[in-house]
């Protein structure tokens, strides 16, 4: 498979992500009960794991080392944003603290997406 291909996937499949993010986030600070559908839950996991499958597939492609700086940092990223957002969308928190969360799971994932498109550093 083309490797370009795979990557405009993958950068459509993170928008997908990033758009469920924060219609889950709205759904969290509106208080809404349908921020626990299972439905809902089910298609943002199984984007966001498409997309870590993916992007992992695509630099395999393209011959990009996993030890490189650019897939660590992204891997971080990633990791950072699916443990703040688990964190910030669960029940029990004040909606303060499950603001700030969110947010800062949002930074993580807009910091991969300029990583992505190069407009940021990697941390290594």
């Amino acid at each position: 498979m083309d490797p370009y291909v795979l990557a405009k996937a993958h950068s459509g499949i993170a928008i997908l992500v990033a758009v469920f993010y924060i219609l889950r986030g709205g759904l969290m600070l509106a208080s809404s009960a349908k921020l626990r559908s299972v439905v809902l839950t089910a298609i943002n996991h199984t984007l966001v794991l498409v997309m870590v499958l993916l992007g992992l597939y695509t630099a395999h492609l393209k011959g990009i080392p996993f030890s490189n700086s650019f897939v660590i940092t992204k891997l971080i990223c990633l990791t950072a944003f699916v443990i703040l957002g688990g964190v910030a969308l669960k029940q029990g928190l004040t909606k303060p603290v499950a603001s700030v969360l969110w947010l800062l799971g949002l930074a993580a994932l807009a910091y991969a997406w300029m990583l992505g498109k190069q407009i940021a550093p990697a941390f290594f």
